[in-house]
C-alpha cells in the first residue's frame, strides 16, 4: 500500500493539492473505522445512525490526515538544490517521516480514537440509566505511568447534564486512559484551578457521546476556514457556504469533503488490474466509432489540421487510463473529438527510453489538448505522425489534468 502511494505521489497521478491519495485514504479510513468498532463494540445503547455519524467523522478526519501526509511526503521529492530525486532515493528518504507519522503517531491517534469511541458508547448508556444513576465519577487513569494531566479531575462526581462535562472529560487529551463511571453518589465540587495541561487538546474538545464526532475540525489537520479548504474545488463557493452558515466551518457536513472521499474511491480502481472493466471500456469505446471503426476529421481547429482515431488509438487510450474516472472519460471521448481546439505543440522527450521507437513509428512530436468531460478537466495527448508528407494527429493517452 505504501509503495503504491509513494509511486502515485512521485508520478503526480492525482492532484496533490485538491485530491486524496486513494491507497493512503483507504488504509487510513480502515484504521479509524476499526477504532470505532473496537471502542464502541456492540453497544445496545448506540443506534445505527449514531454509529454511522461516528464512522463518518472518522472518515473526514482520515481525509484531512491523508491530505497533510501527502503534502509532507511530496515536500521530500526534491534534493537540497531543488532537483527531483530519483524514485529510489525519494522512497528511502521518506522512511523516517513515515516511521513517525504512520507508525508512532498513528498509534497514538488510533488509541485515542478507540478511547473516545468507547466513551461515546458509554455516554449513551449513562443517558439510558440516568434515572437510576444520575451522576458520573471521573475514574483515575489505568496507565502504569500516568502523567500529571487530568489528576486534578480524578474522583470528581458531577451530574450527567452538568456543564463540567462539556469542558472536561476523559479522552480529551491524547493517549488519555481515564474513564467515567455512573454512580448515585452525591456530587463533589468541581476543581477550581485546572491548568493548561488539563485543557482539552484541539480536536478533542467536544463530547463524542453528544455530537457523534470522534475527532472534530479544530484539529490542526483541518483548514482554518471554508475558504482555506484544500478539498473545496470552488473556493468562492466554499467561502459563500461558510458565510451563509454563520462563518463557521463544519467539515463533518461538508459536501466538498464527501466529494473528495468519493473521488478517491473511484481513483482506487486501477483499470490495468481490473480486466473486466478494461475489456468493457474497450468494447463500449469501439461501438462509438460507428460502422467504419474509425473517426477521421480534417479541420483547421486541430494543430496539424488532421485527426485520426481508430481501434488502435482506442486501445492506447484505454490502456493508459489509470483510474475509473479516466476510464469513464475514455468511453465518452469519441463524441468529444470534433470539439477539440487550441492544441499545443510538445516535443518528444529524448530522455525517455522509448523515444527511438517513436521516431521509427513516424512520430514527429506530440499535440496536447485540454478538454472537459463530465465536469472534470482532462489532458488528451496525440501523436503527430507523418503520413506521406501529411501530419495527422493520433490520440494516444487521456489523463486527468494535474494542477
Amino acid at each position: 500500500m505504501v509503495a503504491a502511494a509513494l509511486e502515485n505521489i512521485y508520478r503526480t497521478r492525482f492532484d496533490l493539492r485538491r485530491e486524496l491519495e486513494p491507497h493512503l485514504l483507504e488504509a487510513t479510513r480502515g484504521i479509524f473505522a476499526g477504532a470505532v468498532d473496537e471502542g464502541a463494540g456492540d453497544s445496545p445503547d448506540m443506534d445505527g445512525e449514531f454509529r454511522r455519524a461516528l464512522v463518518h467523522s472518522a472518515d473526514v478526519f482520515a481525509a484531512f490526515r491523508v491530505h497533510r501526509t501527502q503534502q509532507d511526503i511530496a515536500a521530500r521529492m526534491l534534493d537540497e538544490e531543488g532537483r527531483l530525486k530519483s524514485f529510489s532515493r525519494f522512497a528511502r528518504d521518506v522512511q523516517p517521516y513515515l516511521a513517525h507519522q504512520n507508525r508512532a503517531w498513528l498509534r497514538t491517534e488510533y488509541d485515542t480514537a478507540v478511547q473516545r469511541a468507547h466513551q461515546a458508547a458509554r455516554w449513551k448508556q449513562f443517558e439510558a440509566e440516568r434515572d437510576v444513576l444520575p451522576n458520573l465519577r471521573w475514574e483515575p487513569s489505568t496507565s502504569p505511568t500516568p502523567g500529571a494531566d487530568h489528576r486534578v479531575f480524578w474522583n470528581t462526581v458531577r451530574p450527567i447534564d452538568d456543564p463540567f462535562w462539556s469542558a472536561h472529560r476523559p479522552g480529551d487529551r491524547w493517549n488519555c486512559k481515564c474513564s467515567l463511571e455512573a454512580t448515585d453518589d452525591g456530587p463533589t465540587a468541581p476543581p477550581a484551578d485546572a491548568g493548561e495541561a488539563d485543557r482539552p487538546a484541539p480536536g478533542l474538545d467536544n463530547n463524542p457521546g453528544r455530537d457523534g464526532t470522534l475527532i472534530n475540525d479544530r484539529h490542526p489537520y483541518f483548514p482554518r476556514s471554508c475558504a482555506a479548504c484544500p478539498l473545496a474545488k470552488n473556493r468562492l463557493a466554499a467561502l459563500w457556504a461558510g458565510l451563509k452558515a454563520g462563518a463557521r466551518k463544519d467539515c463533518m457536513e461538508c459536501p466538498w469533503v464527501d466529494r473528495a472521499i468519493n473521488r478517491a474511491e473511484l481513483m482506487q480502481l486501477n483499470v490495468q488490474a481490473d480486466k473486466p472493466a478494461f475489456r468493457k471500456a474497450q468494447g463500449e469505446t469501439r461501438n462509438k466509432l460507428g460502422e467504419t471503426g474509425k473517426v477521421v476529421i480534417d479541420d483547421k481547429r486541430y494543430y496539424s489540421g488532421h485527426l485520426y482515431f481508430g481501434e488502435k488509438e482506442m486501445r492506447s487510450i484505454v490502456a493508459h487510463c489509470f483510474n475509473a474516472l479516466e476510464l469513464e472519460a475514455a468511453r465518452q471521448l469519441p463524441a468529444m473529438l470534433p470539439k477539440l481546439k487550441n492544441g499545443r505543440y510538445e516535443p518528444i522527450n529524448m530522455g525517455r527510453k522509448n523515444y527511438r521507437k517513436k521516431i521509427r513509428q513516424g512520430v514527429r512530436n506530440f499535440v496536447v489538448y485540454e478538454l472537459k468531460i463530465g465536469g472534470d478537466a482532462f489532458v488528451l495527448k496525440c501523436e503527430a505522425i507523418n503520413h506521406a508528407g501529411i501530419m495527422k494527429e493520433h490520440p494516444y493517452s487521456l489523463m486527468m489534468k494535474r494542477e
